[in-house]
């Protein structure tokens, strides 16, 4: 089995940032519905997140064992995440320069370089015959 260091890569990206999504987001939404009063996010929205931060936790299991399905996985959650960026577009906050600045960095540049390079990547003929 020929992994080459791009799927170790995002195998290894997959699994680490899945499980900090999964967790944190669970965590947090547990942590919000213990709460009274004002909840600045809603419970099912972290739930949400939880789940997606599982899906991407399982693209990287199936990317380790070069499999068909976990290259899917992949591809699906670095669509949503640039489906999310181009929503986030439309949230540029009317703030000042520097939070401005820090929200399209942070919220709309990375996602679309990262999650572009990962379905670019996925999808080249090269790469998509390692997967069984």
């Amino acid at each position: 089995m020929n992994r080459l260091l791009g799927i170790k890569m995002y195998g290894t990206y997959a699994l680490v940032i899945g499980s900090i999504n999964c967790i944190g987001n669970l965590a947090l939404a547990v942590f919000v519905l213990k709460t009274t009063g004002n909840r600045p996010i809603s419970p099912a929205v972290l739930l949400f997140w939880s789940a997606i931060g599982a899906v991407l936790f399982a693209a990287g299991i199936g990317v380790f064992q070069m499999k068909r399905w976990g290259r899917w996985l992949a591809l699906a959650t670095s669509s949503l995440s640039l489906t999310m960026a181009a929503v986030n577009l439309l949230k540029i906050p009317a703030a000042g320069a520097a939070q401005t600045a820090g929200f399209i960095a942070g919220y709309i540049l990375f996602p679309i370089v990262l999650n572009g390079s990962v379905l670019w990547y996925f999808l080249k003929p090269e790469v998509q015959g390692c997967f069984e």
